[in-house]
């Protein structure tokens, strides 16, 4: 009896702050799951289905929400000579909301949060970490089309592919891996022999 008052009263003071009910959700999940959502890999669906599944636990990263509120930090209108600036501050604010809401306590993760080896040691013994990979020129064309018929507003491209394709932005889109995987800085060349070597250790790391 003690038990099931420790239970519902550890649910309710959960509840009560906004948190997510933590050992309810255990009770139900013995394990929790990230899903690392690379843009235009299909993982759409992957993260509807999961959230059906975890519907007492869970939180998705958005990139819209993260590039508003990184627009606003650096103060930058978006236009195609900041967006690449607002992208990267953005990345970074999705990387720490990733670890947030794991230090919180959510049961699965969802969304565009760059991932490394630090956080899947870290998380390793309640969480696993997934997700979709994509023939990568063939991403590139698909997050390319997508970005000039709007880009979902923060990703678009609003001018010219022969002038897009010269800028810091083209070259991070081509190298899309690196940046959710390697787990380095969000300025760093994604596309360098440290960049794929360490996302290829993270990749292994997952499940």
């Amino acid at each position: 009896m003690a038990k099931q008052k420790s239970f519902l009263r550890d649910t309710i003071s959960d509840l009560k702050n906004g948190l997510p009910p933590r050992r309810l959700a255990s009770h139900f999940h013995a394990r929790g799951i990230v899903f690392v959502h690379v843009p235009k890999c299909g993982g759409t669906s992957v993260e509807n289905g999961l959230r059906k599944i975890f519907r007492l636990s869970r939180t998705i990263i958005s990139p819209e929400t993260s590039f508003s509120t990184a627009a606003k930090e650096l103060g930058f209108a978006a236009n195609e000579a900041s967006r690449h600036d607002i992208l990267t501050r953005a990345s970074e604010i999705r990387r720490t909301l990733l670890h947030t809401d794991l230090e919180t306590g959510y049961k699965c993760l969802t969304g565009h949060a760059p991932l490394g080896t630090n956080t899947i040691d870290a998380w390793s013994t309640s969480h696993d970490f997934i997700t979709v990979l994509r023939d990568p020129v063939q991403r590139f064309c698909s997050h390319l089309a997508f970005n000039l018929n709007g880009g979902g507003g923060h990703g678009q491209i609003n001018e010219p592919i022969d002038r897009f394709l010269t800028r810091p932005r083209a070259k991070v889109m081509g190298a899309l891996y690196g940046k959710y995987f390697a787990g380095l800085a969000m300025d760093a060349d994604f596309g360098s022999a440290e960049a794929i070597r360490s996302a290829k250790r993270t990749l292994d790391k997952m499940e």
